[in-house]
């Protein structure tokens, strides 16, 4: 971005799953933290089901995540 002079632009970046290193960089990412450890017990539930020939409860799992918003109010609320 800085090769290009578009560090001062209105660009917003985000990224899936957050990293404590984020709040580091110079420009602000916002990010979609994930629940690891309920990401990790689903799987290892699924997991246990077909090893034991079972038919797993739920294909498919909705586990919420938490935005970690790094730039302004002001940006978050103008889209």
């Amino acid at each position: 971005m800085s090769q290009h002079n578009l560090l001062n632009s209105d660009i917003h970046l985000a990224s899936f799953d957050d990293h404590y290193l984020y709040d580091s960089l110079s420009i602000r990412i916002d990010t979609v933290q994930q629940d690891c450890r309920q990401l990790a017990y689903h799987c290892f539930e699924m997991i246990t089901q077909l090893v034991n020939d079972e038919e797993p409860t739920a294909l498919q799992r909705y586990l919420p995540a938490t935005l970690q918003w790094r730039h302004e109010a002001e940006n978050k609320n103008s889209d």
